[in-house]
């Protein structure tokens, strides 16, 4: 993935962090990691998937909980069969989750 798109990438990833002079640490870390966007992408996945199971049940299922399941429910291989560096992190989400792959 060229830098650009992986600037995009965490900037959709990111949206909300800066400081009064609009430095992130957190963005620049990640453009900087030299990490398989793949890796950083299905990881924002697992989060969304975590943030709405725990709301789903009433209680944090934690980020093990959340890998379990992620694995379990058949969303990682269908993250696997739709993953596609040209997709946006909610499109690929929606696709997951809609059961496609």
């Amino acid at each position: 993935m060229d830098k650009n798109k992986l600037k995009k990438l965490i900037d959709e990833i990111v949206d909300t962090c800066s400081n009064k002079d609009g430095y992130c640490f957190i963005k620049e870390f990640l453009l900087h990691l030299g990490q398989d966007p793949r890796v950083i992408i299905q990881i924002k996945l697992i989060e969304k998937f975590k943030f709405e199971r725990s709301k789903e049940v009433g209680s944090d299922i934690g980020w093990s909980g959340a890998f379990t399941e992620w694995i379990k429910t058949g969303m990682a291989e269908k993250f696997a069969n739709l993953y596609n560096e040209d997709k946006s992190i909610s499109q690929l989400y929606k696709e997951i989750k809609n059961g496609k792959g």
